[in-house]
Formats: C-alpha cells, sequence, structure tokens
C-alpha cells in the first residue's frame, strides 16, 4: 500500500539530485564552442596564439586545442597562465596591477621579435599592452601578413536556450568585435548586422 511518509524521503531525493541536472545542464549551450571556433577558422597555421579574454575562453581554447587535438599547429598560450604553463617566470602568479602588465610587455614582445610564424591574440583591451597589433576580424594580429578573412566561414551564434550572464557577455563581445571590424573594413551592412545582434544579446 502506499505510504505517503514512507516514500516522501525517497522521492525528495530523487527531484533534489534531477533539478540540478534538468535546470543546469548545458547542451544547448554554444556560446563558447562557437567563439573559439570563429577564433580558430581566423588563425593560420602554424601561429602563436595568445589568449587574454575571459577564463572560459582561454578554458574553452584549451579543451579544443589540446584535449581534441584542434589545430594542432599552434602554440596556445594563456596570457593568465590559468590553463598553459606560464612563460613569464615563476612569479608571475604574485604579481597584481602595472607590474603584471609591464611583465607581460616585455616577454611577448620578445617572444613576437623571436617568432618565425604569424602571432595572434584574443583580447578585448588591446590599449592595455603597449604591443603593436593589427585588427583581424575576431582576432588582433601582432606579427605576420594580413589574411583576408571571409566572414562568411565564420559561425553564427547558436542559441538554443537562453544566454548565462557570462554567456551574455561573452556573445555581446563577439559581436561588438565584428561590428568594429566591419566598420573598419568600411562594410556597413556587416556593422549594422553585427550591431543588432550586440543589441538583442546584450
Amino acid at each position: 500500500a502506499w505510504a505517503p511518509r514512507r516514500w516522501a524521503p525517497l522521492v525528495l531525493a530523487v527531484f533534489l539530485a534531477a533539478f540540478p541536472f534538468l535546470h543546469v545542464q548545458s547542451r544547448g549551450a554554444y556560446v563558447l564552442a562557437d567563439l573559439v571556433r570563429d577564433h580558430f577558422r581566423t588563425l593560420p597555421e602554424p601561429a602563436v596564439f595568445l589568449a587574454d579574454r575571459a577564463d572560459e575562453v582561454e578554458f574553452a581554447t584549451a579543451y579544443l586545442h589540446l584535449a581534441e587535438g584542434r589545430r594542432p599547429g599552434l602554440r596556445f598560450i594563456d596570457a593568465n597562465a590559468g590553463v598553459t604553463p606560464s612563460i613569464y617566470g615563476g612569479d608571475y602568479y604574485a604579481i597584481w596591477g602595472p607590474p603584471r602588465l609591464r611583465r607581460r610587455e616585455q616577454v611577448e614582445n620578445a617572444l613576437i621579435a623571436a617568432s618565425t610564424v604569424p602571432v595572434y591574440y584574443a583580447t578585448l583591451e588591446p590599449a592595455q599592452l603597449s604591443v603593436k597589433r593589427e585588427r583581424e576580424g575576431l582576432l588582433w594580429r601582432a606579427k605576420g601578413p594580413p589574411r583576408k578573412l571571409d566572414w562568411d566561414e565564420l559561425y553564427v551564434m547558436r542559441r538554443e536556450q537562453e544566454y548565462s550572464p557570462r554567456e551574455r557577455i561573452l556573445a555581446w563581445s563577439r559581436y561588438r568585435q565584428a561590428a568594429e571590424d566591419a566598420l573598419g573594413r568600411g562594410d556597413q551592412a556587416g556593422a549594422e548586422r553585427n550591431f543588432i545582434g550586440a543589441a538583442v544579446t546584450g
């Protein structure tokens, strides 16, 4: 016979175990995957690729590049040394603020000067460092010849579920960068399309 008091704890336990999966699972979240794949489609190979964006971008890049083995010709460097070994010295984790930026400038400018392959950055704040870079699509080129980017090859941001707050910021920044790149190329239609995407996302 049904005994509510006897089965209630079990029913509650099953509900509590299932609730996070039902409401937090991210099978339809493509923001990071699409953004990093856009980066990969922009990059030549071989190349040095320095990522200086949100942690999620560095983690996703590390996963696709290091775990799945995509774009094996890249040398991926996390400028925060969170997912790749530090190229900035053993004391890098203890340095913050302007001294950290000066260390980065010194090491990265030397790396760029010595590199025999193109060097690219993923960053939202290129003026933060005294490192000469030119915008190229969603990335910034520090060394190497300009490349013609076919925007039709890049992913449209897929959206099969509501963005989390962090995903919303990342998607907005992607559209903003694409709009700024379009303006720089004189592509008014492309700029308008991406500014609309930023407005809808943000």
